[in-house]
């Protein structure tokens, strides 16, 4: 699958979704609209090759902070190293005068550590905690995820990627410095979140700066231990020290024992849908068809003008070459309430 899709091909203005903010943390989520996604054909994705569902879910539109994650650790771990800013100064992570920003992406926590903060702010926010952390002899021996609870947990693999993707818009890496802090712009430190480009989907430093943990099982080639509770899980992303990243790379790391310079995390949360603001986008060019189905074959239902806005229902990936790039289908709603698919690459995302 063409995995070097530039960005350039949607004009990018306003690719920003609607966010919600919440009353204590103050965290903006975006809601991420349902889709089909297929997963690149990679030898080590146990998920490679499949076409998936994915449901509608909120992810937070920059990954978490230091402001927020040391309000937490005051209550829960008042001696903890990570309170300490010279703590960043000694691994050379940072370059500036102290104190560090408050929007610097929190670093150095496991897996464990992280679902244990979605509890935390759960519980702040007012929120059924979705995670029952199972202990024997005080040693954590596995966890169990509540799917049907509403409080803020870990995306999952899929979710992660479909978002980081925006459902299929792909970006090369010649064009990954305007989106992500990486190797060829980092300067070799860490940066504050949201000082780059978003991506369609208005999420910010989904490539770069620090790897991102995802809630499952890391399991190269289908084969792992289902036993083994704490088996590695996967992180995504990439971080400030990487020369080639793409959505669907993947990497596995203890869940228990990791914690890196490398590595911190994205809170997400399942879809409110009485409070889920539509996304939109605006056709970008005169004579873009609506079409009754995602086939540039298929019959058309109307034409639409330049600068119409429309409702964006459902994003669906596409494996086939069309105008000369693979971008996804776009399944959407007219102003005259017509349903129909419009391809990709005529629509550019906008806020409401």
């Amino acid at each position: 699958m063409i995995r070097s899709i530039f960005f350039s091909l949607v004009s990018i203005l306003l690719f920003s979704a609607c966010t919600i903010k919440q009353n204590v943390s103050e965290i903006e989520m975006i809601n991420i609209p349902r889709g089909t996604y297929v997963f690149d054909q990679d030898e080590d994705s146990f998920i490679a090759g499949n076409e998936k569902q994915v449901d509608s879910f909120m992810l937070a539109k920059y990954t978490t902070q230091l402001k927020l994650y040391r309000e937490y650790l005051k209550e829960s771990s008042p001696d903890s190293k990570l309170l300490d800013d010279i703590f960043y100064i000694d691994d050379f992570v940072f370059k500036g005068n102290l104190p560090l920003p408050d929007d610097w992406p929190i670093c150095y926590v496991s897996y464990y550590d992280a679902l244990n903060f979605c509890n935390w702010l759960s519980k702040k926010e007012g929120l059924d905690p979705v995670y029952k952390i199972l202990k024997q002899d005080e040693e954590i021996i596995s966890v169990e995820w509540d799917q049907k609870k509403n409080g803020y947990r870990l995306p999952t693999e899929l979710e992660w990627e479909y978002a980081a993707s925006s459902g299929g818009f792909f970006v090369s890496y010649d064009e990954l410095t305007k989106y992500g802090w990486v190797f060829d712009n980092s300067d070799f430190c860490i940066h504050s979140v949201g000082m780059l480009c978003p991506n369609q989907f208005g999420l910010y430093d989904m490539f770069g700066n620090i790897y991102e943990w995802c809630w499952d099982f890391y399991m190269p080639n289908n084969t792992y231990d289902k036993e083994d509770t704490l088996h590695d899980r996967v992180i995504k992303g990439g971080c400030y020290l990487s020369k080639k990243i793409y959505a669907d790379y993947r990497a596995g790391e203890n869940p228990l024992r990791t914690r890196y310079i490398t590595i911190g995390f994205r809170l997400a949360r399942n879809s409110d849908k009485k409070n889920n603001d539509p996304l939109y986008g605006i056709i970008n060019q005169d004579n873009v068809c609506l079409r009754e189905s995602c086939n540039i074959e298929s019959s058309i239902i109307k034409y639409f003008e330049k600068d119409e806005k429309v409702e964006i229902i459902e994003v669906i990936s596409n494996k086939e070459t069309i105008e000369d790039c693979i971008l996804p289908w776009l399944r959407i709603c007219a102003n005259n309430k017509q349903i129909g698919y419009v391809y990709g690459k005529f629509i550019d995302f906008c806020v409401k």
